[in-house]
């Protein structure tokens, strides 16, 4: 072996073993040539490199901690979602008991518009004539009063309470005018 393939074979040895598997050496007489070969780097199954740490030891997962901190994080976003997915949910039934609260109330007012020029008071009721087995948390009230301005209009407000213990309410308020005029030696109507 000459001075050129021993100087030739301790470089080789210097190189990672990555770049001795793609490299190899060549001897014709007395001439060394290294070619790189593109070949695939072997495949081993059921065999992870170890990654190393600052210290030097190999580390091959998780620490129990990082773990714990992991969990911790993704539960309190857990339930952050549930928390928000109730609101939500809340959201809509306020707004479907709404909803049918101002059709409730549209239905009396209905009712006041029918009677063309209805009495001076107040009334309450429920819904359980009109929609029997319905709507039970629903109670509605109606107060009629005339106008200070104009003898001819009456202002007709409905309450609809509705919710747990009645708590919510919609009101609806609507001045309804008389269709027959008034008599022209008393100016009342009748």
């Amino acid at each position: 072996m000459n001075s050129t393939n021993a100087s030739s074979l301790l470089s080789l040895l210097r190189l990672s073993p990555r770049e001795r598997s793609t490299r190899v050496c060549e001897s014709r007489v007395g001439v060394t040539a290294y070619h790189s070969i593109p070949t695939p780097s072997p495949v081993r199954r059921h065999e992870c490199p170890p990654t190393t740490s600052p210290e030097g030891r190999g580390e091959r997962g998780f620490t129990l901690l990082e773990v714990m901190v992991a969990i911790a994080i993704l539960g309190t976003a857990l339930v952050s979602l549930l928390s928000l997915h109730h609101q939500s949910m809340q959201s809509v039934i306020r707004a479907q008991e709404m909803t049918r609260a101002s059709m409730l109330a549209q239905a009396v007012m209905t009712e006041a518009e029918l009677e063309r020029f209805p009495d001076l008071g107040r009334s309450t009721g429920d819904f359980q004539s009109s929609f029997p087995g319905q709507f039970q948390d629903f109670r509605w009230e109606r107060t009629v009063e005339a106008s200070a301005n104009f003898p001819d209009v009456r202002e007709v407000k409905i309450f609809v309470r509705y919710g747990p213990g009645q708590s919510r309410s919609f009101a609806l308020v609507e001045f309804l005018h008389s269709p027959i005029p008034p008599d022209p030696n008393t100016g009342q109507f009748q």
